[in-house]
């Protein structure tokens, strides 16, 4: 609790107005990944929207941070609300911004990502969802194009499960004084709001996590065999050269990966 720091900072503060200024809505959305050992599958799960605006479309779970919440306990919230799942680690990595990404506010949206073993979670419908499934990471490609100061990448992601979504997401970079990036979607495949860019984001961040951190943790937490690992990171399209570095690799015994050496 703050305590003031003289009688003229108490009197402010008394007299404070917090309505001076107009404020943004605040929502958090998780994008959550399942890898299928089984199936050497990485998947996302969405829920089809139940309400306006965007009703029947997909997007990742979430919605309105309360007053009185952290947004880390936001995020637990409405995952568990909208599909059921409930302690499973998540780590805050972008924040969406866009002052017209909702039509209804001005929605500024933390973003938190999660990679769990498939096979440990059970999602249904709840809340405003209409449906919950899981959509298997089924393409991931990237075209790139230079110019002089710039480069623009443009990935093409594609999603199947209950529907097909091919999205169609553009990076570009521009080097001048500073590098400046900025996303466009050009094709949102089926997904609310400003998902499709959420998708791309994600999947580079968890791609990023797969290839110099401690993620896979979450999806082997005993430990796993180098062939295991592999089809996890074949599964986000990941190459041996792109893993190389990644600390648990060098960290073996008996065969198997072994996080406390």
């Amino acid at each position: 609790m703050y305590t003031p720091s003289s009688p003229e900072e108490r009197e402010f503060l008394a007299r404070y107005n917090p309505n001076k200024y107009k404020k943004p809505s605040v929502a958090v959305d998780t994008a959550l990944y399942g890898y299928d050992p089984k199936e050497k599958k990485l998947k996302a799960l969405l829920i089809r929207r139940g309400g306006f605006p965007y009703r029947g479309y997909w997007a990742f779970p979430g919605g309105f941070l309360n007053m009185e919440e952290h947004i880390h306990a936001a995020a637990a919230r409405e995952l568990q609300e909208e599909t059921g799942i409930s302690d499973v680690y998540a780590d805050l990595y972008y924040v969406m911004g866009a002052p017209d990404r909702d039509p209804r506010d001005r929605v500024i949206t933390p973003q938190y990502l999660s990679l769990v073993n498939l096979a440990a979670v059970s999602p249904r419908a709840g809340d405003d969802a209409a449906e919950a499934g899981w959509f298997a990471l089924n393409g991931f490609a990237k075209k790139a194009a230079r110019g002089e100061r710039s480069v623009r990448e443009e990935y093409e992601i594609c999603l199947e499960g209950p529907e097909r979504l091919e999205l169609r997401v553009a990076q570009e970079s521009c080097y001048e004084r500073t590098v400046r990036r900025r996303m466009e979607i050009l094709e949102s495949g089926g997904m609310a709001f400003d998902h499709a860019e959420v998708a791309l984001r994600s999947l580079l961040h968890l791609r990023q996590e797969l290839r110099y951190g401690d993620i896979a943790y979450n999806v082997f937490p005993e430990g796993a065999s180098l062939a295991e690992l592999q089809g996890l990171y074949e599964a986000a399209f990941l190459s041996p050269g792109d893993v190389e570095g990644n600390p648990l690799l060098q960290k073996q015994k008996d065969g198997r990966l072994s996080y406390f050496l």
